[in-house]
């Protein structure tokens, strides 16, 4: 079931994953997501967030309670055990 999904932790099992296994055996998606802070630049002021989805979310990016807008943007489609 899905609890027992995002509780398995063995063999490396991440979190990106999970959603994965969600999303093909249960059709749904993780109560809470998580999101990556791959990289960032001070000078440009600009972060590089990655997460994970099965399906298509709406985003809302809010910092210090102002909504903000990403300049850039990119989706990445994987085939999650072929």
């Amino acid at each position: 079931d899905e609890a027992t999904i995002l509780r398995f932790n063995l063999a490396g099992t991440w979190f990106f994953q999970k959603v994965a296994l969600l999303g093909l055996f249960k059709n749904t998606a993780p109560k809470n997501q998580i999101a990556y802070i791959e990289d960032f630049d001070l000078k440009k002021k600009q972060i590089l967030v990655k997460y994970f989805s099965n399906f298509p979310i709406i985003e809302q990016w809010v910092i210090n309670g102002k909504e903000i807008f990403p300049k850039y943007q990119k989706e990445v489609v994987y085939d999650f055990l072929g």
